[in-house]
C-alpha cells in the first residue's frame, strides 16, 4: 500500500510541474506579446519603463533561473550590469518630475492587489518550482504579498496637504507631503514575492519611482 501511495503522489508532484513550466512559459509569452506586441514578441526583452520604452535592449550576460529542487533549467533572464543599473537610475530619476495624484496611486495599486489574487495559482507555481515551498505556502506569500497593495490603496489619503491648527507666528502651515526620491529595493530569496510587495506598495504610495534588485536563487517570482 506504501509503494503505491508514494507512486501516486510521484505521478502527481511531476503533473504538477509539468502544470506550472506550462503556466510559466505561457505567461512569459503573454507578458512578451503585452510588451513588445505580437510582431516584437519573439524578441530579446530589455528594462522597461512607465512609459513602455525600452531602456536596454542588449545585456552583456546572462543568468538562469532553475528548478530550486533539481536544478532543472526554467528560463533566461538578462544580468544587469552597472552601466545599466546607472541607466535604469536615471531614467527612474526623471520619473520623478511626473507629479501622480493620491488617486491615480491608490488607483495603481489597487490594479496590483486585483492582478496577484488573479494570478495566484500561476504566481505560487512558479514560486514553488523556483524557491521550494510547498504550494499551499506560496499561495498564502501571494495572499500575503496582495493584502500590501490593498492596505496601502486604503491609505494613500493620509499624504493629502494637511493645514496645521491655529497659527504660528501669525502664520497659517500647511503640510506637503513629496517623494524622497528613487529608491533601491533589494529582496531576499525566502520570500520572493511578499518582500518586493512589501517594499513596492510603499514606494509607489509615497510616489517614488524605484529599482528593484530581486535575489539572484529566485529572479523569476
Amino acid at each position: 500500500v506504501g509503494g503505491q501511495q508514494d507512486l501516486v503522489g510521484d505521478r502527481r508532484a511531476r503533473h504538477v510541474e509539468a502544470h506550472a513550466h506550462q503556466l510559466l512559459a505561457d505567461a512569459v509569452e503573454r507578458d512578451a506579446h503585452a510588451i513588445l506586441g505580437d510582431d516584437d514578441a519573439g524578441d530579446e526583452l530589455g528594462a522597461v519603463d512607465a512609459a513602455g520604452d525600452h531602456l536596454v535592449s542588449e545585456w552583456a550576460t546572462h543568468d538562469a533561473a532553475v528548478v530550486g529542487a533539481t536544478g532543472e533549467h526554467l528560463a533566461d533572464l538578462p544580468n544587469m550590469g552597472a552601466a545599466q543599473t546607472e541607466q535604469a537610475i536615471n531614467r527612474a530619476t526623471d520619473a520623478l518630475a511626473q507629479d501622480l495624484s493620491l488617486p491615480q496611486r491608490s488607483q495603481w495599486l489597487q490594479q496590483a492587489h486585483d492582478k496577484l489574487i488573479k494570478s495566484k495559482d500561476e504566481l505560487a507555481h512558479l514560486i514553488t518550482l523556483e524557491q521550494g515551498k510547498p504550494l499551499h505556502e506560496s499561495i498564502g506569500e501571494i495572499e500575503y504579498a496582495a493584502a500590501f497593495f490593498q492596505f496601502t490603496s486604503d491609505h494613500c489619503h493620509v499624504l493629502a496637504d494637511e493645514q496645521l491648527p491655529g497659527q504660528v507666528r501669525n502664520c497659517q502651515w500647511r503640510i506637503h507631503h513629496r517623494p524622497a526620491g528613487v529608491a533601491a529595493l533589494i529582496t531576499p530569496w525566502n520570500f520572493p514575492v511578499a518582500m518586493v510587495a512589501k517594499k513596492l506598495s510603499a514606494a509607489i504610495a509615497a510616489g517614488c519611482p524605484v529599482i528593484i534588485k530581486p535575489a539572484e536563487q529566485t529572479p523569476l517570482s
